[in-house]
């Protein structure tokens, strides 16, 4: 059940993504300690949130399941990896990411999704060129990782909060080359045009995450948004209204 949750997992539809989530569900309740099966239900939430697809159930499973990861999962860097991103992106807890995603590295401190996770954590807190550092170091350890496109989003929003909109630009273009409909990446290519005055470009942005679904207003980008400096959250509501983007 594991692997067939992971397999479906690679795919960033909405239904292998329900069907990933089932396999895991299946697979906690054959071995409710088996960490690694937290993991994969907890990374199958954190998508649903990039793809703005997250429901208050979700949430509150969720929750109960970053602590099962901790409490079973003291020797799984994949269950504490995922417990550490959802308490960051999801409950918007950045101090219990830092501390999770630090319990990961320490479990294995090869582990590429460790370190990107550790990545989206720093930038959280505002230690930007140290996610810089991060992102890089989980792109060495797994060069042909399928997942990528997440980790070069993540040096997308590093770049921005740097202020280095061009290279914010160069590497969320090449997160959609990977993944046309990734949702944070498709974010962040709005806000790069927005700061470098290509709003058509923008606009052409916000419109595919409405398509999407995404209810795009200043308040419901500052709400998603998991970073813990206020100049930071001022940028995005910067970038949002230059194009407009209503209140």
């Amino acid at each position: 059940m594991y692997y067939r949750a992971l397999q479906s997992l690679r795919s960033l539809t909405r239904v292998e993504n329900e069907r990933a989530l089932r396999f895991a569900r299946q697979a906690i309740s054959l071995d409710p300690k088996f960490a690694a099966a937290y993991g994969v239900a907890l990374a199958c939430y954190s998508h649903r949130h990039d793809q703005n697809w997250i429901n208050d159930d979700d949430v509150a499973e969720g929750k109960k399941y970053v602590v099962r990861a901790v409490e079973v999962g003291a020797d799984d860097a994949f269950a504490l990896s995922w417990a550490a991103h959802f308490a960051g992106t999801i409950l918007n807890d950045p101090r219990t990411n830092d501390t999770i995603a630090d319990q990961a590295i320490a479990v294995n401190p090869n582990l590429s999704v460790a370190w990107r996770i550790r990545a989206w954590a720093s930038g959280r807190l505002g230690r930007h060129e140290l996610a810089l550092q991060q992102f890089h170091y989980a792109m060495r350890l797994n060069p042909l990782d399928p997942d990528t496109f997440r980790a070069e989003a993540g040096l997308a929003f590093t770049h921005f909060y740097l202020r280095r909109f061009d290279d914010a630009l160069s590497w969320v273009t090449k997160s959609l080359a990977r993944q046309k409909d990734f949702g944070p990446a498709l974010r962040m290519a709005m806000f790069s045009y927005s700061m470098l005055g290509r709003i058509d470009e923008a606009q052409m942005m916000l419109a595919r995450l409405r398509e999407a679904g995404a209810v795009m207003t200043i308040s419901q980008v500052v709400k998603h948004s998991a970073y813990n400096r206020k100049e930071d959250v001022e940028l995005r509501i910067e970038a949002c209204r230059i194009i407009g983007m209503p209140e």
